[in-house]
């Protein structure tokens, strides 16, 4: 597969995990994409996993976040395998008037909220789920990172 195919390929996906389960939230467009810098598989032959970071600002739905009102985020990081299966990394700013309560995990030492959601869009065959975890940043205010997985289903 081509690389500008795999790069749009990945952007009709990263946008569709986006809009999953979110249709409440549907008025919250792109704001802003700059140029994506698509890295060549692990092992250039077209094996490996693509990668690409792309950089898109979107306003985050409030089903993956866990917040009680949509946040501006960035994709840092995508990578999807040779198998399907897709990670997208988006991280953004969390107002102080946003701020769940936090919870200390004794193991680490660091207090965050962790929001899990799961869905299955329409039987496609396509399993979805998401992490949301947000700290505090010492302002009064925190920083969300939300990671995106969409996995097939094993046949």
């Amino acid at each position: 597969m081509s690389h500008t195919a795999s790069l749009l390929r990945m952007l009709a996906l990263g946008s569709a995990m986006l809009c999953v389960s979110c249709e409440k939230d549907s008025s919250l467009a792109p704001r802003k994409s700059c140029g994506p810098e698509a890295a060549a598989s692990a092992n250039g032959e077209g094996t490996g996993a693509y990668t690409a970071k792309n950089y898109f600002q979107v306003g985050m739905c409030t089903c993956l976040t866990g917040l009680t009102q949509a946040i501006d985020m960035t994709q840092s990081n995508y990578v999807e395998t040779p198998n399907g299966n897709r990670t997208s990394v988006w991280t953004g700013p969390v107002a102080a008037a946003l701020m769940p309560p936090l919870t200390l995990n004794p193991t680490t030492g660091v207090a965050a909220f962790t929001y899990l959601s799961y869905w299955n869009r329409d039987a496609d065959g396509v399993y979805y789920d998401s992490e949301c975890v947000v700290v505090a940043d010492g302002t009064g205010g925190g920083i969300a990172t939300l990671t995106l997985h969409a996995k097939k289903a094993k046949k």
